[in-house]
């Protein structure tokens, strides 16, 4: 019965109801009554709701490029849709990757259930349309397949070319989620979720559709996708360090690698320095003396004896590429790469090139000098005791910092001390609003005190870098 036929039920006066019952048995006023108010409570919040109209959603729908973007990463991933499914759902989505990371076999135990989850898998070894159905069969909420090359190709069906694919076969997958990255993002990926699955952490995505106008600007359609953090630009390394004199707890500026994946922000991580210092060759105790490869993807497998698994590695800046560096740190088994600047220069992000940058599923991030002597310092201090120094990550959700380390590293600076000094101190008062703001970098003004310093002779060594 409708809404509006109860509410007319309801409206019936007793006579009504005693002239509809005229065949029943024995009806009496009370239970007339007592049928009256049941119907009454049942439609006592019963309203018409409008549907709210959103065109956005049609539009987001058949756009095929878009992003995945991972919590607390500094890199998002490229993708496109398959040539059949569908378009990737809104919202934050559990990953999984499967035991076998080609998706081409039935797992080993007849209980999986990824209930929702989006599955992860390498191109290869069977059909597009086998991996999406093997997917579908464990109650997966979608796929994404990784292609063996560094480009974007959208997964086919073979319906037309293989003879023993039916039409319905392919429809049966019209509302499953089917999207693919290029080679180089299933090393962010797997590091990634597998970081996390030794942590006890659940790895989430999102998958967001962009539009892209002329010039090659792309951005998402709806508002609630626009608030989502793409990448992590810059934050705060708060550095733990304990010894016979107690605890000393100091915080720094950091600047993140654009290659690479997800910073370890689940609880504090320990720091270890490299061997060789400058990380351009493989370092000593790490897993680049180990020949052995994983037999599915051909990737070499970090030693369990390793002494440098799952830490945080001190590099110096030099001698090599940025990249080169956090290949022979991941390749050791290392969770993050800690890159010291030198000659205390205005930090900028740490860039690579392919096809090395690639294959790095590690984050890597960069500090000033300063805060490089600090490390060095409790480094030497704990010795061999490598739970003696802790890293706290807290990646910032805006790029104020970032924008501010940037903006001084491109500033063309005067060679006059006088307008340099205007320079400075004309700096200075502006990243000083800006932190009262609630933004911006403390560090930042330190580092330009530091510079004012030197031409002015004064001594501002109690600036407290700490606390922003």
């Amino acid at each position: 019965m409708g809404v509006t036929e109860t509410r007319l039920l309801v409206r019936l006066t007793a006579m009504d109801f005693r002239m509809m019952a005229i065949e029943w048995d024995g009806v009496t006023n009370e239970e007339i009554t007592k049928l009256k108010d049941e119907i009454a409570s049942m439609i006592l919040l019963a309203t018409v709701v409008e549907e709210e109209v959103r065109p956005e959603l049609a539009e987001r729908g058949k756009l095929a490029y878009g992003r995945v973007y991972i919590p607390d990463s500094v890199q998002s991933h490229e993708y496109i849709l398959g040539s059949f499914g569908s378009f990737p759902p809104i919202g934050k989505h559990k990953l999984e990757i499967p035991s076998s990371v080609y998706g081409c076999e039935a797992e080993n135990v007849t209980n999986v259930d990824y209930q929702g989850s989006m599955i992860a898998v390498m191109r290869g070894n069977c059909s597009f349309l086998s991996k999406a159905l093997n997917a579908k069969r464990f109650n997966a909420g979608g796929i994404i397949m990784v292609n063996n090359e560094d480009r974007l190709e959208s997964p086919a069906s073979g319906l037309g070319i293989d003879k023993n694919i039916s039409e319905a076969l392919v429809l049966s997958l019209k509302s499953f989620p089917i999207i693919t990255f290029a080679n180089t993002s299933w090393s962010k990926l797997d590091h990634t979720y597998h970081a996390n699955l030794k942590a006890g952490v659940t790895t989430y995505i999102d998958m967001v559709p962009l539009k892209c106008k002329t010039g090659g600007i792309c951005a998402p359609l709806l508002e609630e996708e626009k608030q989502i953090q793409d990448e992590v630009s810059w934050g705060s390394l708060r550095v733990r360090s304990s010894g016979t004199s107690g605890s000393e707890v100091r915080s720094f500026d950091f600047l993140t690698s654009n290659f690479g994946g997800q910073l370890p922000t689940h609880g504090p991580i320990h720091l270890i320095s490299a061997e060789p210092r400058n990380g351009c060759s493989p370092l000593q105790g790490g897993s680049d003396e180990v020949t052995e490869t994983d037999a599915a993807t051909g990737a070499l497998l970090p030693s369990k004896s390793s002494r440098f698994a799952g830490l945080a590695v001190v590099v110096d800046r030099g001698g090599c590429r940025f990249d080169q560096k956090a290949l022979h740190v991941q390749n050791a088994g290392a969770r993050m790469v800690v890159i010291v600047d030198k000659d205390d220069n205005a930090l900028q992000r740490v860039g690579g090139m392919q096809p090395e940058s690639g294959f790095v599923g590690i984050p890597s991030v960069i500090v000033t000098a300063v805060a490089g002597e600090h490390l060095n310092k409790v480094l030497t201090a704990a010795g061999s005791d490598t739970s003696a120094v802790t890293l706290e990550i807290t990646p910032a959700r805006d790029t104020t910092g970032a924008d501010a380390w940037i903006e001084l590293a491109h500033t063309e600076w005067s060679a006059n001390p006088e307008q340099l000094v205007m320079q400075l101190e004309g700096q200075i008062q502006k990243q000083t609003r800006l932190q009262k703001q609630g933004a911006g970098s403390g560090e930042v003004i330190a580092w330009l005190h530091r510079k004012l310093d030197k031409i002015t002779n004064k001594d501002k060594k109690s600036i407290d870098t700490d606390g922003y």
